[in-house]
């Protein structure tokens, strides 16, 4: 009976702000109960047989402490009714709301594929352009437009046909590598870096894009490096 008592005492009847403070305070009444209990049965019984004066005797300390902060017992449903209000949706102030936009096809990505460059090995385009002029190129790898294997030859021989074939995607998007701003190379192997930069370095005019440089583990067709780009291109 004591137990379920105290447990009426921080849930059904205690308001929500307070119910921490009265967990303690009849924390303190079950300890001084039981010592009670323990010296005098009489007592102890009497003070079981009526659980109600506890329940409320924890509630009315628990409101009084908190009286000074505005609070009292009787608020719960109030406060309930407040947190309700607060927790459901917003109204939406007049002319505040932006209806959704309507794709038009001035909106639309336009996907380019360059008949000259290598035909893709997987369901993706050679690029994919944004009605801004930004560009992104697919990665490409050193495969040979008229066999469609790769190139013979070390890291150099690709590197070298890595951007023949991004040159030819960019004359097919109306662009240039006037106009790149991000390159991404992948390599197989980081010491292969030195030479791809040698490379790398013949197709700009000293104006360098951003660029990334990572190791992977493997590419498509056992290449050893892979390039991606962005850029810009003429529009309208």
């Amino acid at each position: 009976m004591f137990f379920a008592a105290t447990l009426a005492a921080r849930s059904e009847y205690a308001p929500i702000e307070a119910r921490g403070q009265i967990f303690i305070w009849v924390g303190a009444l079950k300890i001084a109960a039981g010592s009670a209990g323990a010296s005098a049965p009489d007592a102890r019984q009497k003070t079981l047989a009526k659980p109600r004066h506890i329940v409320s005797a924890a509630i009315r300390a628990g409101a009084g402490r908190l009286g000074s902060r505005g609070i009292r017992a009787g608020s719960r449903l109030k406060i309930i009714e407040r947190t309700a209000v607060a927790s459901g949706p917003r109204p939406v102030r007049s002319g505040s709301a932006c209806p959704p936009m309507e794709r038009t096809s001035a909106m639309e990505p336009t996907y380019v594929m360059a008949e000259s460059a290598p035909a893709p090995v997987g369901p993706y385009s050679h690029a994919c352009g944004l009605p801004n002029g930004l560009l992104f190129l697919s990665g490409q790898t050193p495969i040979d437009p008229e066999t469609g294997q790769l190139v013979s030859g070390g890291i150099e021989e690709q590197t070298a046909r890595v951007f023949d074939n991004l040159g030819l995607v960019l004359e097919a998007a109306g662009s240039s590598w006037r106009d790149v701003v991000k390159v991404n190379v992948f390599l197989v192997d980081m010491d292969d870096f030195a030479a791809m930069n040698a490379v790398y370095a013949r197709y700009f005019d000293g104006q360098y894009p951003a660029r990334t440089t990572v190791a992977v583990a493997g590419l498509p067709l056992r290449a050893r490096v892979e390039i991606e780009l962005q850029a810009m291109r003429r529009v309208g």
